[in-house]
């Protein structure tokens, strides 16, 4: 899929556009499911939720989200967790050094193809204790 490179290039270092980098975290499951609109929607859903999850998590010191996920969606369940926990993974792992959350996603077509679309937002401030 081509990637849609007008979305604040600034937020994503290493001069790779938001969506560019969205996409690559994204991309073990999505050439599977990227041909089937609800499975591609539930997919975007996860990773921005994942993404924003282990942002809050590690830059801002906020588990709240990481602990909403784990609550309704206990680990050991399968299914869309394995992917949830492949997406947090995959965050901490190779995407650690990218702050910015994602504030939407979505996907739309142009000249004929199919594009992904981020809006990054600015990371959290940590929580002062």
């Amino acid at each position: 899929m081509p990637r849609d490179h007008t979305s604040n290039p600034t937020a994503a270092p290493l001069g790779l556009s938001v969506s560019r980098t969205f996409l690559d975290f994204i991309e073990p499951i999505w050439d599977e499911v990227s041909h089937e609109p609800a499975a591609r929607d539930g997919l975007l859903t996860m990773g921005l939720l994942t993404w924003n999850a282990i942002v809050f998590a590690d830059v801002a010191g906020d588990r709240e989200l990481l602990d909403q996920i784990d609550a309704r969606m206990p680990r050991g369940t399968g299914g869309p967790r394995l992917i949830v926990d492949l997406l947090l993974a995959r965050k901490r792992e190779s995407f650690a050094e990218h702050h910015w959350l994602v504030r939407d996603c979505g996907v739309f077509e142009r000249d004929g193809e199919t594009r992904l679309r981020v809006e990054a937002g600015e990371p959290p401030k940590p929580i002062r204790s």
